[in-house]
């Protein structure tokens, strides 16, 4: 396996091509709640301001990730690294519902792939953030929202020639409550 290979053909790749944008994201969410916190004479809360920070990196990720378009990312770095262009296209917006594409089969019953397993570890942060930072929405809360972020991611993917698939909203969700209860478990410790 060659590195290039790792890099635009595996979803490890895929994460990775996606880990500046979110560290970018978390690192300006950071810098602006410290200052603005300095600016208004509040003590800054470390512990918090950095979950925080990192609850924006994962939000970044999951959209530089999810909720752009096939390729885009490829690309960018395809140019960045070769100063060519990758030869893959893109779809920016499709907005005609003849041409979405709905996937309402639950396959993670007949099969569970890695695929599967990596939508539920896509979730597993939200399961451990939203509690972290809001710690009056429960369990039930915890797992609700996730569960309609991830009808929302669905439904954001159909807009960009992407797939909304009933499968993922499962495994999304139980990623999320999987999440919580390992979070649940650390604090009982």
């Amino acid at each position: 396996m060659t590195l290039q290979y790792l890099f635009f053909d595996t979803y490890v790749g895929d994460f990775l091509q996606v880990v500046p944008v979110a560290l970018l994201a978390g690192g300006l969410c950071l810098l602006v709640r410290v200052r603005l916190a300095r600016r208004q004479g509040l003590l800054v809360r470390w512990p918090r301001e950095i979950v925080m920070a990192l609850f924006v990196c994962y939000l970044a990720g999951l959209w530089a990730l999810v909720l752009t378009p096939n390729n885009l990312w490829t690309k960018v770095w395809y140019f960045l690294f070769y100063h060519q262009d990758s030869g893959n296209t893109i779809t920016w917006l499709v907005l005609d519902p003849a041409q979405w594409s709905f996937d309402l089969s639950l396959s993670l019953f007949r099969r569970f792939t890695r695929e599967n397993a990596g939508n539920m570890l896509l979730f597993l942060p939200m399961g451990i953030f939203l509690p972290l930072l809001w710690p009056r929405l429960g369990l039930g809360r915890t797992v609700g929202l996730s569960a309609l972020i991830s009808v929302a991611v669905e439904l954001g993917q159909l807009l960009i020639g992407r797939a909304f698939d009933a499968s993922d909203l499962i495994l999304n969700t139980v990623g999320a409550l999987l999440g919580a209860l390992v979070l649940l478990a650390l604090r009982r410790l």
